[in-house]
């Protein structure tokens, strides 16, 4: 049977896009860079809190947690990411990834710990090749590396890499250098033999942790906790543009989620635009993304806005009864009863939006680990975009709905 593929789009919303409106509430000017500063921070969130929502649902979907990973380095914004969904780790397109960072698995996958102590060891025989002889692995060389590992296994891949590395050398540097690229590459296989002894805890640790039973671990159990489990998610948290995606061992591919924020070749209308940037006093910023925008909002936080809209509401019904023989104020409430009503209507789809991006994600996953870990890092994206709102002093003025159908 073939492994479970996982395509993210059948799921999402993409017939519509969500328009933000921020206000700055303060008469203080703000210089370009502040401004740029934070519409990047807003965005950083906003991607993070789809990036969760699209793991989460990855999981309901039935793919394995040990095959989703996190590249331990961000993407660059200026970067060129054309085709890069799908990585085929059997062709070139492996230095991709390689030039981004190493993967980090959400549960130990020994094919990607050897995936990520390769390049581990690629980048540390590179550095001493440029400094002492300015000679550099190649894309090649590292294809090449890749395919013993597959075929012969990490020892004969990091002695590949040894040897490969002597031979761009002549006599005189293969002297000095040869002893320095077999120390890093030792170092490196130290970090495997620890994992392949780490492996003999995870089942303990697993069924520990899957029971919340984090007062039973032991001092050994916390660090293979830490190495193996809870780096996924602290990567997720501190970068401010990860790269996740689903490794499909058959295929030996990595498939990327959330491509369309990078890709160019994706056009899912779920990456964010900044639509416009006001520098008039009041500052006004417009940004617009798809629908996985709305959780970043509190569902407590929703619920309350709708709740002062229904009080105003009844509110204004009351005076416009109470008004019923002055025409002129009457229609006034009229007036601002309609506006309310509109305004409630948009709130209460924008709401129900957001609960089915939710439910599709967070929320719909089984208790677990992962499911207490996902809801940590989800509740800190969401705080940090509501203090960032509030350290610029900017408030989102108003949400709209764009129907992207023709």
């Amino acid at each position: 049977m073939g492994a479970k593929k996982f395509n993210e789009y059948e799921y999402k919303n993409n017939n519509q896009r969500i328009r933000v409106r921020f206000l700055r509430n303060s008469e203080e000017r703000l210089n370009p860079w502040e401004i740029t500063n934070f519409v990047s921070r807003v965005s950083t969130y906003m991607y993070k809190i789809e990036m969760l929502n699209t793991i989460a649902l990855a999981i309901n979907q039935g793919i394995e947690k040990k095959n989703i990973f996190v590249l331990d380095r961000a993407y660059k914004l200026n970067g060129n990411y054309k085709d890069f969904s799908e990585i085929d780790l059997n062709t070139l397109a492996i230095n991709r990834v390689y030039a981004i960072g190493k993967p980090v698995s959400m549960e130990p996958n020994q094919d990607l710990v050897e995936i990520k102590y390769l390049f581990e060891s690629l980048y540390r025989v590179n550095k001493i090749l440029y400094r002492f002889a300015r000679k550099r692995i190649t894309k090649e060389d590292r294809l090449d590396a890749y395919s013993v590992l597959k075929q012969k296994g990490f020892s004969a891949a990091l002695n590949f890499i040894i040897d490969k590395a002597k031979k761009k050398l002549n006599d005189e540097e293969r002297l000095n250098v040869s002893k320095n690229v077999e120390t890093e590459c030792s170092k490196v296989f130290r970090k495997y033999q620890e994992y392949l002894v780490d492996q003999e805890h995870f089942d303990d640790i697993e069924a520990k942790l899957e029971k919340s039973n984090y007062e039973e671990l032991t001092e050994l159990e916390k660090r293979v906790e830490k190495n193996y489990y809870k780096k996924f998610y602290e990567h997720i948290f501190i970068l401010p543009r990860p790269v996740v995606g689903i490794y499909i061992k058959e295929e030996s591919k990595f498939s990327i989620l959330c491509g369309d924020h990078f890709d160019s070749n994706i056009n899912k209308n779920t990456k964010i635009d900044l639509k416009s940037v006001t520098h008039n006093s009041p500052i006004k910023a417009i940004v617009e993304s798809g629908c996985q925008i709305l959780a970043l909002g509190k569902e407590e936080k929703r619920k309350e806005e709708l709740h002062e809209l229904e009080k105003r509401k009844m509110e204004l019904e009351i005076a416009k009864l109470e008004k019923e023989n002055k025409l002129m104020e009457q229609e006034e409430v009229k007036n601002e009863l309609d506006m309310l009503n509109k305004t409630i209507e948009l709130k209460m789809r924008l709401d129900s939006m957001a609960e089915t991006e939710e439910n599709l994600g967070i929320k719909s996953m089984a208790s677990s680990y992962a499911n207490r870990q996902l809801c940590m890092v989800y509740n800190k994206v969401q705080n940090g975009y509501n203090e960032v709102l509030k350290t610029n002093k900017f408030i989102e003025e108003s949400e709209s709905i764009i129907d992207m159908k023709v």
